[in-house]
């Protein structure tokens, strides 16, 4: 039975990751631009945080506590995965070559970004932390559902570890010999926890003895904290890094992340089947992937972009939202496309 209040979460999270790409390039013209647009951008940085561990709080939700064979799940998820992450990180080298990239940066980008990055799109980071975390759910699946692992099943459990242990190594020759920072293959773990959370806030919410009306206070709080965090960090640490303070490994976006599935959670039974909120749900992970391709293309083409903030904000977001799902609406009609978005 389908879990409509996972599709508003899903949706809550695509719209927060749109906002969030947008505002970002709001909060790095700190004192370049209008405070009112910096404040803006610096709140709902705060806030929008849980837009990626929301996705995969969604994913454990709906992956974890369920009966299936190993094989099964990997094959399944590698046929949802693998095709894509290489079909958008092509296509956003091309978006890059189309806008100029000359061909040394492109070599580089085809032979170095995507060992040490794990991506050529910087929002397509989480395709690499998703197919990491996907390796080890099978044996998280079975100590949820109670079952002991077979001998073979732990061979294949320390098979997969093994590359790890390779792409440590090449991390290591990257940092000492050419001062390059590779760490993408490291970030799961963190997300690991995000997935169970999903699943325990999913099945036991009633053992969270928090009323709604205090989750919101709580998220309000947090997000000021955050804000303020980040206008310290700004302002006297002259640090402009926009995740600095407030990333998806910090605690305030935890507690943020928490707090909003929950509340979503204990409204489960409010948040009734709408056919709106069920096509931009299924058609979510598309959209996540395109969506970069349309918010570029505004960056470039209005004209005086970071002097009307105000207005331009809210115009890009539900311009970049409608075009993403129409485009991947039209995408999903071609059979092949169905396997990439």
């Amino acid at each position: 039975m389908r879990k409509t209040w996972l599709d508003y979460l899903r949706v809550i999270a695509l719209l927060a990751v749109i906002t969030g790409h947008i505002i970002v390039d709001f909060y790095s013209r700190f004192g370049e631009i209008g405070q009112v647009e910096w404040w803006l951008s610096n709140i709902l940085d705060a806030l929008l945080r849980f837009a990626v561990p929301i996705f995969v709080m969604t994913s454990g939700a709906v992956l974890l506590g369920r009966s299936y064979t190993m094989g099964e799940f990997y094959r399944k998820r590698a046929v949802r995965l693998i095709p894509p992450t290489i079909f958008w990180n092509l296509v956003y080298l091309g978006v890059y070559v189309l806008d100029g990239m000359d061909k040394k940066t492109l070599l580089w980008t085809l032979k170095a970004l995507v060992i040490v990055n794990g991506f050529i799109a910087p929002h397509l980071w989480y395709l690499s932390m998703f197919i990491c975390l996907m390796i080890f759910v099978p044996f998280i699946n079975k100590f949820i559902i109670g079952e002991k692992p077979t001998a073979r099943e732990l061979l294949v459990l320390l098979g997969l570890t093994f590359p790890f242990f390779l792409l440590n190594s090449v991390a290591g020759v990257a940092d000492n010999v050419y001062d390059l920072t590779m760490a993408w293959f490291k970030i799961f773990p963190w997300f690991l926890v995000y997935f169970i959370a999903g699943y325990y806030i999913d099945n036991y919410s009633s053992k969270i003895p928090l009323k709604n009306g205090l989750i919101v206070t709580g998220i309000v709080v947090l997000t000021m904290i955050g804000a303020g965090l980040n206008y310290y960090a700004v302002s006297s640490l002259g640090i402009m890094k926009d995740s600095f303070i407030v990333n998806e490994m910090s605690p305030l976006v935890f507690l943020i992340s928490m707090l909003v599935f929950l509340l979503a959670k204990n409204l489960s039974h409010r948040l009734v089947a709408n056919k709106v909120v069920s096509a931009i749900a299924a058609a979510s992970f598309g959209i996540y992937l395109i969506h970069e391709i349309f918010n570029g293309i505004f960056y470039k083409i209005l004209p005086d972009y970071f002097s009307h903030g105000l207005i331009y904000v809210p115009i890009v977001i539900v311009m970049t939202t409608i075009l993403s799902f129409v485009s991947i609406y039209l995408l999903r009609k071609i059979p092949f496309m169905r396997a990439l978005c």
